[in-house]
């Protein structure tokens, strides 16, 4: 299978994962998004905080994007656009798909 990006709101993945679960119901997809522990220091205090590694950015896991999964996905709010564009949707090169692969060789969430 194929990796397609698509760009949504800034620290609004987790809300656009929740709303696509419904598009991604009919159809032999997923929606991938890596995170990272993180362990911040902000005013004094260590807090623990899972970051996404790419922010803005999710990973659909697909063979294709199929018109009607073009129309769900960018019908929920906060889709931005699907990488290269939406004129001109491609899958993820080799060279990335490796990077984003040993990410998720880790879990979806890194350590």
């Amino acid at each position: 299978m194929s990796y397609f990006v698509i760009q949504v709101k800034t620290r609004g993945e987790d809300k656009y994962l929740r709303r696509a679960e419904e598009v991604l119901s009919g159809f032999d997809a997923k929606l991938v998004w890596p995170r990272r522990n993180l362990r911040i220091r902000r005013r004094g205090e260590w807090k623990d905080v899972v970051a996404p590694i790419f922010p803005s950015y999710l990973f659909l896991e697909t063979e294709e994007v199929t018109p009607s999964l073009y129309e769900g996905f960018r019908r929920i709010p906060g889709f931005y656009r699907f990488l290269m564009s939406n004129d001109n949707i491609v899958p993820l090169s080799k060279e990335d798909k490796e990077l984003l692969n040993h990410f998720l060789s880790f879990g979806e969430i890194v350590d």
